[in-house]
């Protein structure tokens, strides 16, 4: 008898291997290490371990911190022969976890949501039939538009922090990283992803089309115009350098200076602008560098706006062959 080739592997990887094996078996592929299959039938336990191991590997992502969850309960029976189930019957059975899981997740309405845990439960167990109850557990994050807290009013310029904080050149975060970590944290990924179709944006690019359209636009739906807060859907001032119109913006507890609702409408508007985009270009947003103060003078007007860059794509989430979770097939068969 021949020897089979094995691909050496450390013993704590067995679990690893054995349900990745089995998920690549139920999708007709070579196995990765078929020496950790079972070489015959599977027992009820075996059918509980492998459906179970194998939905949490492939698709549920436990290391995130959810701030709630939703979970649903469904029931599979199989049949067993003399206490045992066939491979091609515990494919089945796992399919149809998939398909009822995959049902649940996009019937909930929330966006930022990602399949946290897969519990299975064997109700009975005979020699001709099992029965059991698989709990799906949908974990959600209820992502803010509102990142900005507290009283103090941020400055606008870079490596500033709060107006009222006294020497804080150089401050470890200012407004324009705390906008950029809270865009980028809002449109966060769960599971392995990767981006293709890239596409590079920037918002001093007056060529770029698609433009991003409501970058540094009029907001007509302001209700105090001219007080230089509110007036764009971005931070953006206007002022003839050759007066003293210039002089509001530094001054202290100037134009530069804005309160945390007016930091948070204006992270609102990028997210909405961010989202048109992403309609118009079909594409996601994937990373964007830091939110900068650009200031520039044109035709004797000094103008001073909040400008950025970044990159939309397309999501790709990582196949099964992957050591990491992606998101569950599209709903419904």
């Amino acid at each position: 008898m021949k020897t089979q080739n094995v691909e050496d592997h450390a013993a704590k990887y067995d679990t690893y291997y054995k349900l990745k094996s089995f998920i690549e078996t139920g999708e007709g592929k070579q196995p990765s290490q078929p020496a950790v299959l079972s070489r015959g039938n599977y027992s009820a336990s075996d059918v509980r371990y492998l459906v179970e191991g194998a939905l949490n590997l492939e698709y549920a992502d436990a290391g995130i911190t959810w701030e709630s969850t939703t979970r649903t309960k469904d029931t599979f029976t199989i049949a067993m022969s003399g206490g045992y189930a066939s491979q091609a019957t515990v494919d089945a059975l796992y399919l149809k976890a998939v398909d009822s899981a995959s049902v649940f997740f996009y019937r909930i309405i929330e966006e930022d949501k990602f399949p946290l845990l897969f519990d299975a439960e064997i109700i009975s167990s005979s020699v001709s039939s099992l029965q059991m109850v698989i709990t799906t557990v949908i974990g959600k994050v209820h992502r803010t538009l509102h990142p900005f807290v507290g009283f103090d009013d941020w400055t606008v310029l870079q490596k500033k922090g709060h107006c009222t904080t006294e020497d804080d050149d150089d401050a470890e975060y200012d407004a324009g990283s705390i906008m950029t970590m809270a865009i980028n944290n809002y449109y966060n990924q769960y599971g392995c992803v990767f981006y293709t179709n890239t596409l590079e944006f920037s918002t001093l690019n007056p060529d770029q089309d698609p433009p991003l359209t409501g970058w540094g636009a009029i907001n007509t739906e302001d209700i105090t115009p001219g007080d230089f807060i509110l007036d764009y859907r971005t931070f953006k001032f206007f002022c003839d350098h050759n007066s003293e119109d210039c002089d509001d913006f530094f001054i202290e507890f100037g134009i530069s200076c804005l309160p945390p609702e007016a930091m948070n409408y204006y992270f609102q508007s990028i997210i909405n602008i961010f989202t048109s985009y992403q309609i118009a270009t079909e594409l996601s947003p994937a990373t964007m560098t830091e939110i900068n103060l650009s200031i520039r003078t044109e035709f004797g007007i000094d103008i001073k706006s909040w400008e950025c860059r970044g990159f939309f794509g397309t999501i790709n989430y990582c196949d099964s062959g992957s050591d990491f979770p992606f998101s569950l097939p599209p709903c419904c068969p």
